[in-house]
C-alpha cells in the first residue's frame, strides 16, 4: 500500500495519499515521524506483502530539505503556489515528489506487483488454476502405489495438501502430503460401494467434502477423513420417464461441482441424464436434463461432463459420439448446441473440459483422438490430434496452468496377430507391449505433439491432474499407482514434504515389547475351576449338570407342548398307540414278504416262473447281523422244514 505525507495534495503530480481514496483509507493505521512531523499510513492487515518491492516504497529516515531559492527554473513553482492552502510545508510538499519520482522510476514491475499485493479482489490468483507458468515441474517424481489394479479416479483438494484415489479394485484411498513419509502410504482406505469399482471422485470448493461416484445408481458423499455424510436417492427403474424419478436408475459415470455454487453438484449416469443435487437435499435432484439419442432406442449412455468455469454451461459427450451443451439457466429440454458425430459412435468420450475463456472446450475420446472445439463456431473442431491410443473410459485431458498446452494420457499399444496371441496364451501372460503409454502434451494452437513423458515401462496413464496451489502434476496409471511429477525450484509443498521425511524406524526392544505372551493350558485351567473359590466350582458344576451337552446326559422327554424343535409326548399317548396298531413303523418287512413265500409252493409261479428249471428250490438271503437270535432261529426252522 503505497504512503502518504501529511494531507491530500493538490500539486499536479499528486502525492501517493491521492491513489488511496480519502474515505477508505482513513481507517488505515498511521505513524509520525518526530523529526519533521510527518504522518505517512502503514499497511493494513489486508495490505501488501513484507517483500523488497514494498520496501522500495517506504522512505528512508527524513526527507532531504530542497533548495530555498524562490524560482529554480522548474514549472512546479506555480504547482507550489496553487498548494500554499493545502497546510503542507515546503519540505513536505517536496517529500511527496520526492515519493512519486521513486514511484515512477519502479515502473511496470511495481505495477506487476501490485495486482498480487494490493487488497482488492481480483478474482483467483494464478497459483488457483487461472495462470502461471508454462514450465513443466517434471525433474523429479514419486509414486503413491497402494492399489492393486488400475486408479480409474483422482482428485486433488484446492490446497494441494490431500489427495483422493479411487479404482477397479473397489477401494477409495486418502493421501496426506503432510502426514506422509517418503514410504507413501494413504491413512485411510475404504470401500465405498462394495464389489462396485470407482468412476469418478470430486472435492468440493472448501476441501472438506468428497464426491464419490461408483457402478451404482447412487452417489455418495464422505468428509475430509472418510466419513459417509450422506447417501443420495436411487430412481424408480420402472418409470420410463427419467424426469419424473427421483434419482438416478443406472450406474453413476461422472460426478463435479458446479462452480460459484458451494454446495451443488452435478452427476452423469448411464441412465441418459445429468442431474444437479444439493448437499442439503440427498432424497431428489434439484434439476434434470435428459440426453436423447437419434439412434434407435432414444437412450445414451453419458460418460463424461464439466462445468464451463464461470458455471453458465454444461457439456456432456456420450457413448454414441454425441457432444452437447446446455445454458445452466436455461430449461434443459434441448440442448443449445449438439455435435451427433463429435467423436466415434459405440465409443466412451472419457473426459470433457472448459479452458478459461468459457468458450474453448477440449474432448478426448474412445477413437484415440484429442479434439478442440469453439462454442462460437461449434460445426468442426478447431484442431484434432489421433493416434493416441485410449483403452479406458476415464482418460482425462486437462489444460496447462497457463493454457498453451494440452494435456492428456495414452495406454500401452500391444502386439497383435494370431502368432502372439497364441504364444501369449501358452505362456500364460499378455500380449507383448509394443509402446508404452505415457503423458502427451500438446500445443493448444494445432494439437501439434510438445513432449512425451514416460511413466513407467507397461503402464498406461489414465487419470491427470495439475495441482496449481503446490504446481505438481499426477497421473495415475493402469499398474495402480499414481506418479507426481514435481520440481524443486517451481514446486512448493506436495511431495516434498515427505520425500526428505523419513519413516519411523520400529526399535527392537519394541519388537520384543509387542510379542504375545502365551500361556499353555491357560484356558483349560479356568475350565477346571482353578483359581476359584468352591462356591463358585459348585455353581459351576450344577450349571453344567443342567446342560445336556456339557454334562453329556441324554435328554429327557419333554413333558407338554413341544419346543425348540423337539416334539412334546402328552399324558394319553400310551392309550393312544395301544389302540391304533396299524402303523408300519413296528413291522418287520422281511417278514411280511416271507409269509408269503408258503402259500407260492405247488402254484402256477407268476412273478417268479422264470426261475422255476435254473432255481426250483428258492433260497432266501439270511438275516442281517444285527437281528435278534430269535428271528434268525425262525428263518433256520423254515429252511430245514423245506
Amino acid at each position: 500500500m503505497p504512503m502518504s505525507f501529511g494531507r491530500a495534495s493538490k500539486a499536479k503530480g499528486g502525492s501517493l495519499s491521492s491513489h488511496m481514496g480519502s474515505k477508505d483509507q482513513d481507517s488505515a493505521s498511521a505513524s509520525v515521524v518526530p523529526s519533521l512531523g510527518l504522518k505517512y499510513d502503514t499497511p493494513t492487515a489486508a495490505g501488501m506483502r513484507e517483500d523488497a518491492t514494498s520496501e522500495r516504497r517506504r522512505p528512508i529516515g527524513p526527507a532531504k530539505r530542497p533548495a530555498t531559492s524562490d524560482d529554480d527554473g522548474n514549472d512546479d513553482d506555480d504547482d507550489d503556489d496553487d498548494d500554499d492552502d493545502d497546510g503542507l510545508t515546503v519540505e513536505e510538499r517536496a517529500a511527496n515528489r520526492e515519493l512519486d519520482r521513486r514511484r515512477q522510476e519502479a515502473g511496470d514491475d511495481e505495477d506487476d506487483d501490485s495486482d498480487e499485493d494490493g487488497s482488492v479482489d481480483l478474482g483467483p490468483e494464478p497459483g488457483d488454476g487461472q495462470g502461471g507458468s508454462g514450465q513443466m515441474p517434471i525433474s523429479d517424481s514419486v509414486d503413491l502405489r497402494d492399489h492393486s489394479k488400475t486408479v480409474s479416479a483422482l482428485a486433488v483438494d484446492h490446497a494441494g495438501a490431500r489427495v483422493a484415489t479411487g479404482g477397479f479394485d473397489y477401494d477409495v484411498k486418502l493421501w496426506d502430503f503432510g502426514g506422509m513419509t517418503s514410504a507413501f502410504r494413504p491413512f485411510k482406505s475404504w470401500e465405498p460401494a462394495g464389489t462396485y469399482w470407482v468412476h469418478d471422485l470430486a472435492w468440493s470448493a472448501s476441501g472438506d467434502q468428497l464426491l464419490v461416484a461408483s457402478g451404482t445408481p447412487q452417489p455418495k458423499l464422505f468428509d475430509r477423513d472418510g466419513n459417509l455424510l450422506s447417501t443420495f436417492n436411487k430412481g424408480d427403474i420402472y418409470i420410463r420417464d427419467m424426469k419424473n424419478t427421483k434419482g438416478h436408475v443406472a450406474e453413476v459415470t461422472s460426478c463435479v461441482w458446479q462452480p460459484h455454487h458451494p454446495g451443488t453438484f452435478a452427476t452423469a449416469s448411464a441412465d441418459s441424464s445429468l442431474r444437479l443435487w444439493s448437499v442439503e437435499d440427498p432424497t431428489k435432484q434439484q434439476k434434470v436434463i435428459v440426453v436423447r439419442s437419434k439412434e434407435r432406442g432414444t437412450r445414451t449412455k453419458v460418460t463424461s461432463m464439466t462445468f464451463s468455469h464461470d458455471s453458465r454451461t454444461i457439456a456432456a459427450g456420450c457413448f454414441d459420439g454425441a457432444l452437447h451443451v446446455w445454458g445452466s439457466n436455461t430449461n434443459a429440454a434441448r440442448p443449445d448446441k449438439s455435435i451427433e458425430n463429435a467423436h466415434e459412435r459405440n465409443n466412451e468420450t472419457s473426459s470433457v473440459v472448459f479452458s478459461r475463456d468459457n468458450h474453448t472446450l477440449a474432448t478426448r475420446g474412445g477413437d484415440d483422438t484429442v479434439k478442440l472445439w469453439d462454442l462460437r463456431s461449434f460445426r468442426r473442431p478447431l484442431a484434432t490430434r489421433d493416434n493416441l491410443p485410449n483403452d479406458y473410459g476415464q482418460t482425462s485431458v486437462i489444460f496447462s496452468l497457463d493454457e498453451r498446452t494440452i494435456l492428456t494420457g495414452t495406454s500401452v499399444v500391444r502386439a497383435q496377430g494370431s502368432e502372439e496371441l497364441m504364444r501369449a496364451n501358452e505362456a500364460g501372460e499378455a500380449p507383448r507391449v509394443v509402446k508404452d503409454g505415457a503423458i502427451e502434451v500438446m500445443s493448444r494452437d494445432d494439437l501439434s505433439p510438445i513432449q512425451r513423458i514416460s511413466v513407467g515401462k507397461g503402464n498406461s496413464v489414465v487419470r491427470l491432474h495439475w495441482a496449481s496451489k503446490i504446481n505438481q502434476l499426477l497421473a495415475s496409471t493402469s499398474s495402480g499407482g499414481v506418479s507426481v511429477f514435481y520440481d524443486p525450484q517451481i514446486s512448493s509443498r506436495g511431495a516434498l514434504l515427505c520425500v526428505g521425511k523419513r519413516a519411523k524406524t520400529q526399535r527392537v526392544v519394541d519388537s520384543y515389547a509387542e510379542m504375545p505372551i502365551i500361556t499353555p493350558l491357560a484356558g483349560d485351567a479356568v475350565s477346571r475351576g482353578q483359581g476359584t473359590s468352591q462356591a463358585a466350582k459348585k455353581r459351576r458344576l450344577e450349571k453344567m449338570r443342567q446342560d445336556s451337552q456339557a454334562s453329556k446326559m441324554p435328554e429327557r422327554p419333554m413333558a407338554g407342548p413341544g419346543k425348540g424343535g423337539r416334539i412334546g409326548a402328552a399324558a394319553t399317548q400310551h392309550v393312544v398307540q395301544s389302540i391304533w396298531t396299524g402303523n408300519t413303523r413296528t413291522e418287520d418287512p422281511r417278514e411280511a414278504l416271507l409269509k408269503y413265500a408258503d402259500k407260492e409252493e405247488g402254484k402256477d409261479k407268476q412273478w417268479t416262473g422264470a426261475w422255476s428249471k435254473t432255481q426250483p428250490k428258492a433260497i432266501y438271503a439270511q438275516g442281517d447281523d444285527d437281528d435278534d437270535d430269535e428271528g434268525n432261529g425262525q428263518d433256520q426252522e423254515r429252511q430245514g422244514n423245506k
